[in-house]
């Protein structure tokens, strides 16, 4: 129990200096951002390019973390059963509790969606994960820390 306190404490250290960590299993931290690079594979006839940058990557960051019951490209995307408002040290948070005990796929889906882009990331979590809980902060809608059991 003790341990457990420990790794909740630095968790919300961690958090409160990086805006994201994982209290418990490092398997399933989002990568806090994400490089994405788009352009234009033809140019229609008679057409051209007003930015000439786009060929660079960009960098996008981590948004939010969601869960699919079965793979992502299905859309069955998971609730929240319950979600707790918490308040520490003058900062609001908001833990969203997901329970996959009821879930109809075999495999349960880590979502990790990012600010200004389409892409997505994606990673199963496995059955041994049966409740993940996602803390967020309520004043910048950051995802700070997600934590499976």
């Amino acid at each position: 129990m003790k341990n457990i306190m420990h790794n909740r404490f630095l968790c919300l250290l961690i958090a409160a200096m990086t805006s994201t960590c994982l209290a418990g299993d490092g398997d399933f931290i989002c990568p806090p951002v994400i490089k994405v690079a788009a352009s234009i594979e033809s140019l229609p006839p008679g057409w051209s390019a007003l930015n000439p940058d786009s060929d660079k990557s960009t960098e996008h960051f981590l948004e939010y973390a969601a869960f699919t019951d079965g793979h992502p490209g299905d859309l069955a995307y998971l609730r929240p059963v319950r979600e707790e408002k918490i308040r520490s040290e003058g900062n609001e948070f908001i833990k969203d509790i997901f329970d996959f005990t009821g879930a109809v796929s075999d495999s349960i889906y880590l979502v990790c969606g990012y600010a200004r882009t389409a892409e997505i990331l994606l990673k199963p979590i496995g059955k041994a994960h049966r409740i993940c809980e996602v803390l967020s902060s309520e004043a910048t809608k950051t995802l700070k820390s997600i934590e499976c059991r």
